[in-house]
Formats: structure tokens, sequence, C-alpha cells
């Protein structure tokens, strides 16, 4: 306003400028995210066009197609606007990346570190974790690949659930021992680099989160025992370059049967992958889910013994009755063929 003199012409000519370049990069960083980030949301731009596995978001490609045409014009229309308001997007530019530098060079100094109260505890509960009942666990190892915490963030009402994120100190030698810890054996350098930018990435997103160090000489061991003790509903895992999904469910798994009090509680596992898809795996008992072909062959099962012991029987009581012939099959002399009609039901599966 003071350069123009509070000329009004050119001071809407600026105005256009900053609105319409501001409508279309931000049109513009919403269609990469359809592409860099292709997870569910809550509201899409309608016009979204299937191919293969690819979704191409036409609606959000004509919008942002107009938005950019309108600017390019104006950009070559409007000769003062033009000047000014790219002179002034290059010099607040100039100012974010002096201030960002600035800021880093200032937090180098400082390690960049946070700094953390390590509070011991002889073992993992609800009290020591101040936590609630059917919170989610978020194992974390490498600073870089936080994805899968972003995601959690995102996608978790902390209102309602509490947010657990622990990593493993690995001990590992004759001498790793199992009591008397010190904080500098439990609590170095690297789970404070760590912990720092969890508490970094939980700030930007808006989200209070617990932190959780655990040591021990099974990563799965201290996973399953951390999510058992805190009777976590969720186990959020991210990408793994040795391990699929069903891989580090397995391990998981077994990892969770080992557990005396495993059996009173029931968690699912998410395995959250950089392409946005998630792989759910049940950990515990848990009624497994049945196809239309099970229920219709149970139900026949049922009419057959209705007709002979009346309407007291139940679908429950046929599925008992085969799981417990099943369970003496596999017990003694029909261990083998057992074994091979499991197999076959195996092979019957689609391939994923």
């Amino acid at each position: 306003m003071l350069l123009s003199g509070g000329h009004i012409y050119i001071l809407g000519e600026a105005y256009a400028f900053g609105v319409i370049w501001s409508f279309a990069l931000k049109s513009l960083s919403v269609l990469v995210l359809r592409f860099k980030e292709p997870g569910p949301r809550e509201w899409r731009v309608p016009l979204n066009l299937k191919v293969g596995s690819v979704e191409l978001p036409i609606g959000l490609a004509a919008i942002t197609l107009a938005l950019l045409s309108v600017a390019v014009i104006n950009l070559f229309t409007k000769e003062v606007a033009t000047i000014a308001g790219a002179s002034f997007t290059l010099l607040v530019y100039v100012a974010f990346v002096l201030s960002e530098r600035a800021t880093l060079r200032r937090r180098a100094s400082d390690h960049m570190l946070d700094h953390f109260q390590l509070l011991p505890a002889p073992d993992v509960g609800l009290a020591e974790v101040a936590v609630r009942p059917g919170n989610v666990l978020i194992p974390v190892r490498d600073p870089n690949t936080l994805a899968h915490l972003k995601w959690v963030l995102n996608h978790t009402d902390t209102e309602k659930q509490d947010i657990v994120v622990m990593t493993v100190r690995v001990l590992q030698g004759p001498d790793t021992g199992y009591m008397d810890f010190s904080s500098e054996r439990v609590f170095r350098d690297y789970e404070q680099g760590l912990f720092t930018r969890v508490v970094s990435v939980a700030e930007r997103e808006g989200r209070p989160v617990k932190l959780l160090v655990v040591p021990s000489s099974n990563v799965a061991d201290a996973i399953a025992q951390a999510a058992v003790s805190l009777q976590s509903t969720e186990i959020v895992v991210g990408e793994s370059a040795k391990f699929t999904g069903a891989q580090q469910a397995q391990v998981l798994g077994e990892a969770w049967d080992r557990i005396g009090k495993s059996g009173n509680v029931r968690a699912r596992l998410v395995a959250y992958k950089l392409n946005g898809e998630l792989d759910t795996f049940l950990l515990g008992p848990h009624a497994p889910p049945l196809s239309d072909e099970d229920l219709a062959i149970i139900h026949r099962l049922w009419l057959e013994a209705v007709g002979r012991f009346g309407l007291e029987v139940h679908h429950r009581d046929v599925v008992r009755a085969a799981l417990e012939e099943l369970e003496r099959d596999l017990g003694g002399d029909g261990r083998e063929r057992a074994l091979d009609l499991i197999e076959e039901q195996v092979r019957r599966q689609p391939k994923p």
C-alpha cells in the first residue's frame, strides 16, 4: 500500500495476483498429494477414474488446470501485478530460507536433541505408563521411518484412545542381566535422538503420545509383552525391508502365545505400507472370518442335527463337535489325514 501510494488499480491487480496463484498452487499441491499419499480420505473431489491400481483424479486435475490457466493469463496480462507479486514472493521466500537455516544452526549447536527424564519401573503396566486400556502401541526403531506413526496420529482420537510409542533397547551377550538397569544402559544417544524425532512428529500433528523404552534380548517378545501388559487393542508397525506384514504377524503371534496372560487379550496388528495400504492381522484368540460358503456348510450340518435332536441344537454345537473331532485326530492316529485336510483347504484359498 505504501509503495503504490494507495492506487486502487495497482492494489487490485496485486491482490488478484496473490489470490489466483495461491488457489492454483494449493490445488496443485492437493493433486500431487493424491499420488504421493493415496491413502483413505474423508472427502474426495468427484470424478475419479480407477485404472488398475492407480486412481486418476480427473475432477481435481480439471480444477487445477483451470486455475493454472487463469494464473498464467494473469501473469502475462498484468505487468505491474506480476512484477510486484513475483518480487514480494521472492523476498518472502528468501526470508523464510534464511530463517530456517538460522534455526537449524541454532539447533545444531544444542545437538538438536530434546532432554528426557527417564522414570525407571520394574515392569510395564497401565499405571507406570499412565495410559488407559485399549490404547494403540507403536514400535519404532528408525527415526527416518516414522510414516506409520504419522498415520496413527492422523487417525486416532486421543480423547478416547491413548498412543504409546515404544522402542526396544536390545541387550545381548553373556553379561546382559535382567536386573538393576542403569539409565545409561537403557537410554542412550540413539534413543534420545529417536524420541526427539517422535516428539517432533507428534507436536506437528498436534497429538500427545506416551514414550516407552523396554530393554530386552528379543524385540518381538518385548512388543508382545508390552501390548499384553498395557492391554493394547492395536499394534501398528511400519513397512519393513526384511519382513512382509504376514511374516511380522507370524513372529509377533508366536511371541504372543509365549506370554501366559495373552489368552485374555485380543489385539489387532496393522502393518502400514508407504503407499498407504494396510495389512491387518488378529492376535490372540478371536473369531475367524467365515465366508458365506462356510456358514452354508454349518447351517446344512445343523439342519441334519435338528432332524434328530430337535431345536435344542445350536450352530455352535455343530462347530464344537467338528473341532473336538479334529483335535482328537491331530492327537492320535488320524493326525496325517487331518493335516492333509487342512492343507487341502489352504490350497483352495485364492492367492493374494
